[in-house]
């Protein structure tokens, strides 16, 4: 289970990116201003992966560029996110990875401003029901992942997302009992190894 969110971060996703109908681009526009209008949020998650294990916690995000995932025991991971790195900590075995934020998925959460062109390719729209999900990756990035978001349609809220890799296994993410627009304590984002010596 520790290497469950390892591999969320560093699942690869490759693939050519088909024309949106003028209805896409609008629906995608639409989404990109909730993303970047998205100050801070508060939740839980459920992540499965695709042999069905499953982890849950609390996750705090305070954008740009800070996030906080909390997993319930027994799973020792906890990922901080704070300026330009994001750090992956194994409590149990004591070890700290920093990524940089650009390197990985989190960068559709943790990004300044979200933009839609060069920055980021935008590969499928897609409408279900009452959700609507989007399809993308960085441009020129294609090794380092891409990221499918789940909305719910109206009222517009980001319910989740799921990462593929080549062979088709999946990592996918739940959220819920949301709370946007508050404040968070700024010490969540702070990470300080001792206190789970």
């Amino acid at each position: 289970m520790r290497y469950v969110l390892a591999v969320l971060l560093l699942l690869g996703l490759a693939g050519p990116a088909a024309a949106l109908t003028a209805a896409e681009e609008a629906e995608v526009e639409r989404l990109r201003a909730y993303l970047t209008d998205l100050t801070t949020m508060e939740a839980t998650f459920q992540q499965v992966d695709n042999n069905g294990n499953i982890a849950s916690g609390e996750f705090w995000l305070h954008r740009p560029h800070r996030l906080r995932f909390e997993y319930d025991p027994p799973n020792p991971i906890l990922i901080v996110a704070r300026g330009s790195f994001l750090v992956h900590y194994d409590k149990e075995l004591n070890e700290t990875h920093y990524l940089d934020q650009d390197d990985t998925p989190a960068w559709f959460l943790l990004s300044e401003q979200v933009q839609i062109g060069n920055e980021i390719t935008v590969e499928n729209v897609s409408r279900e029901g009452a959700y609507i999900s989007i399809t993308a990756r960085q441009t020129g990035r294609e090794d380092q992942g891409a990221i499918t978001l789940i909305f719910r349609h109206d009222p517009i809220q980001l319910v989740g997302w799921r990462m593929t890799d080549q062979a088709g296994n999946q990592v996918r993410l739940s959220l819920t009992a949301q709370e946007t627009g508050g404040e968070i304590d700024p010490e969540l984002f702070q990470f300080r190894p001792t206190e789970y010596e």
